[in-house]
């Protein structure tokens, strides 16, 4: 299922990627699919992925230059 996925700036290092506001086992499994496709990228700036019932923050080891770009890229991954 292809979710309407938004992604907003958290902070200086990461990205808050927030699905619909709705518990649901099908989008918690959407979202570990997506922490895996992550970890098996080859983003290597990315130190740590954090889980939350319609949420996945993605932490950089530095500063986001170009968020955009960012998000370019994780949008690539989930597809």
């Amino acid at each position: 299922m292809d979710y309407n996925l938004t992604f907003k700036p958290f902070g200086e290092r990461s990205i808050l990627i927030e699905w619909q506001a709705v518990i649901e086992e099908k989008i918690l499994l959407d979202i570990i699919h997506f922490k895996k496709k992550i970890k098996n990228s080859n983003i290597k700036q990315i130190i740590e992925l954090r889980v939350a019932y319609h949420s996945l923050l993605v932490v950089y080891e530095s500063c986001i230059i170009d968020f955009e770009l960012s998000v370019k890229k994780l949008k690539c991954i989930y597809k």
